[in-house]
């Protein structure tokens, strides 16, 4: 079903590479494992934390990460929550300062 990786310690399937990848990665950059993306997504009720948008292609079990956004805060170093694609960019277009995310709330609500 899966393909072969030839490594030095032997063939190796992709899929395994794929998920070791996925775990190191998710590990490394934010300091969180797939149980813990499986609890965000049960404390999120399974949407992003700030539009409540449903995501559709997270599978924690299958080491999937998918539509959803690991969100940290880049001067602190800790994760946020969980957000969609479009939520995720937005607090970086505004580099995170909240008082510009109030103004633009005031501009859209005028």
């Amino acid at each position: 079903m899966f393909g072969f990786k030839n490594r030095g310690e032997g063939r190796i399937c992709n899929e395994c590479v794929r998920i070791k990848n996925a775990k190191g990665n998710l590990k490394r950059a934010y300091g969180l494992t797939f149980g813990d993306i499986a609890q965000l997504l049960q404390d999120q009720d399974n949407a992003c934390a700030t539009c409540l948008a449903p995501f559709s292609q997270v599978d924690p079990d299958n080491f999937r990460v998918g539509d959803a956004n690991v969100d940290h805060c880049h001067a602190r170093g800790h994760h946020r929550g969980l957000l969609c694609m479009d939520c995720n960019i937005a607090p970086g277009k505004v580099k995170d300062n909240a008082d510009t995310l109030s103004r633009m709330i005031d501009y859209l609500t005028a």
